[in-house]
């Protein structure tokens, strides 16, 4: 979802993405997805008083271009952990999606070495088990360990021992509209795989109709608008990992029937990804999420 390499503009041959743009939906391991997954009824789920109608990140996340390499999974896996570092500690971080998209390969059944996708079990495995790579750092606002210009397997034996120190927590199978909200709005960030189909959102970004189709595409759904202001019905938020021109600059917003056909669809899996150890009341408020965070405090490369 975040980076881009200076010498691939937007607007490249690369704009268009092949039908298979990172993520392999006939790989996926839903098994073991669903073995190593906290075990909660997320129904269940109570929100705070303090929720608000609306939780967007879309005025001041950076949004830029994944490139011709297929990581769009990896890219999804390290935004949605960008966001909850940002929820836990209030300080922004760019994760090398890479890094997340090689070591995703790995737990990924004959993909590695390959630049054909990776599943998102592998890139949920990683974002767990490997932890996250910070492309600066020494934190000071340079980066360090930059996002490749084409696939390459290489990975810096450093970036191990910094991502090391940033393994989410938890992650969860959602299954409906109901429990995608819900874990937005208390425990973290959602993460969904599936074929690409027919569903490309209208003029004004919304996404209402879902029909299966061929490829595979990996995105983030990251919030949640249901004052009914912007659009006549409550909507999800997405943003995509295909730059600033597709959409609403980046971003999506899906209808119920949208995500109802979409989570019907035989490849899709919805898997909401915790800064928490473990499920349960969640660790901020939203009164800290009220007002936009200014763009001034991002690192002037992701600016």
């Amino acid at each position: 979802m975040r980076q881009v390499s200076p010498d691939i503009p937007f607007g490249s041959a690369y704009t268009e993405m092949d039908w298979w743009s990172g993520y392999d939906p006939e790989l996926e391991d839903r098994a073991n997805l669903e073995a190593t997954a906290a075990d909660y009824d997320w129904g269940s789920l109570v929100c705070g008083d303090d929720t608000p109608e609306k939780f967007s990140i879309a005025d001041w996340w950076p949004v830029e271009f994944q490139g011709p390499i297929g990581s769009c999974a990896g890219q999804a896996a390290s935004g949605a952990a960008e966001i909850e570092h940002y929820k836990l500690t209030g300080q922004p971080i760019a994760f090398n999606a890479n890094f997340t998209y090689i070591e995703g390969q790995r737990y990924s059944k004959s993909l590695f070495g390959r630049d054909n996708g990776a599943t998102i079990d592998g890139v949920v495995r990683s974002t767990k088990e490997k932890g996250c790579a910070p492309m600066d750092w020494d934190k000071d606002g340079r980066i360090d360990y930059p996002y490749p210009a084409r696939y390459t397997t290489a990975i810096p034996q450093q970036a191990y021992q910094y991502a090391s120190k940033y393994k989410v927590g938890y992650h969860a199978v959602l299954k409906n509209w109901d429990e995608i909200i819900k874990f937005l709005k208390t425990q973290g960030t959602v993460v969904v795989g599936g074929d690409w189909g027919r569903w490309g959102p209208d003029a004004s970004g919304l996404c209402t109709r879902f029909v299966s189709g061929g490829g595979g595409h990996a995105w983030i759904i990251c919030g949640w608008d249901e004052t009914k202001k912007t659009f006549s019905e409550d909507v999800l938020e997405g943003v995509n990992s295909h730059g600033k021109r597709w959409a609403r600059k980046g971003f999506h917003y899906m209808t119920r029937r949208f995500i109802d056909q979409f989570l019907a669809a035989r490849w899709t899996v919805a898997i909401g990804i915790s800064r928490l150890s473990v499920p349960g009341p969640t660790k901020y408020s939203f009164e800290q999420w009220k007002k936009a965070v200014p763009v001034s405090i991002l690192p002037t490369w992701r600016v």
